[in-house]
């Protein structure tokens, strides 16, 4: 359909000799970000094993634990990458755009509303897997296992969600080659920490491993982008009381947990306990005025209707 009508409207095709060495140039970095990432989850799929075994784990053991954190727990954690990826996909383009056009403070507008964005919606999830952790696993997996690592590594989302969202802007940027040399370095870390670290913390150490690629990642993300905006975006005070509103939110989650697990069991607790936590760290954006009611109108307006109504 969209072939017939380009021709229907009279476009003609052109001749890409020119856009090769450009669009080269801008995909590479991307491509082999992506191939790498792939080779470095069977990198670590194959080394952690073996360093779980020599730190005195049996096979059986070190497979049973690597299922329940790599296949299992980790995926979980991009739940809300997931859900940021429309956001981001209607977000970029406009951001490049006022980049190229230098129009430095709709730039520093449209980074600023999609980090907080970005930090606010995943703020929301983390507190629900560090307290329910174990109940996700056990509802989904019937893994109690693969709970405790969920709980162990629910901080993880919020750099995940911010290291990727700050790649795709730099990457919009034309800031290919700097946002592959963080991972490069990120992913060094990682297969570092699997080498060196089970005999210290086991499986934990693939955690640890992560950690370092996207606490870094995000760092080093957020600076390249504060240094190429024009005018810095105002973000840093947001995620410092964003994490600081987490901390109430945990206190709610493990009095509810603890007072309704034994009765209730499971999955009643699971429900009681992730609604009202997810209510109330959304009053405490609200009353502290760090979010408004329209601000949360507008950003899943954008989020998940914009592409829709551009289309049409």
């Amino acid at each position: 359909l969209a072939t017939a009508v380009f021709f229907i409207r009279k476009h003609k095709l052109q001749n890409p000799k020119g856009q090769f060495k450009p669009l080269l140039c801008s995909a590479l970095p991307v491509t082999f970000m992506r191939t790498a990432n792939s080779l470095s989850s069977s990198l670590v799929s194959i080394i952690l094993p073996l360093r779980l075994t020599l730190a005195g784990f049996s096979n059986s053991q070190a497979m049973s634990m690597i299922g329940s954190a790599m296949g299992q727990a980790i995926p979980l954690l991009y739940i809300p990458t997931t859900l940021i990826g429309s956001f981001t996909l209607v977000l970029i383009p406009e951001i490049s755009e006022n980049f190229y056009r230098k129009r430095h403070f709709y730039l520093k507008r449209d980074v600023e509303k999609a980090l907080k964005f970005t930090t606010f919606l995943t703020c929301l999830f983390v507190p629900v897997f560090l307290v329910c952790g174990e109940e996700i696993g056990i509802l989904i997996f019937n893994n109690h296992e693969c709970g405790k690592y969920l709980s162990a590594s629910a901080f993880l989302m919020l750099f995940m969600s911010l290291s990727n969202i700050t790649t795709s802007m730099l990457n919009s940027m034309g800031l290919e080659n700097k946002t592959l040399f963080f991972f490069i370095v990120g992913g060094v870390l990682l297969l570092l920490s699997v080498w060196f670290l089970p005999k210290f913390a086991g499986i934990y150490s693939l955690i640890i491993g992560f950690a370092c690629v996207y606490v870094l990642t995000t760092i080093l993300n957020l600076k390249l982008l504060y240094d190429n905006c024009g005018q810095k975006p105002e973000f840093l005070k947001f995620l410092f009381c964003s994490i600081l509103l987490i901390l109430p939110t945990l206190v709610l989650g493990f009095m509810i947990e603890k007072m309704l697990l034994a009765p209730l069991g499971t999955l009643l607790t699971f429900l009681i306990c992730a609604l009202s936590m997810t209510i109330f760290n959304a009053f405490l954006y609200v009353g502290s005025g760090l979010v408004g009611f329209k601000f949360l109108s507008v950003k899943l307006k954008d989020t998940f209707f914009k592409k829709t109504k551009k289309a049409l």
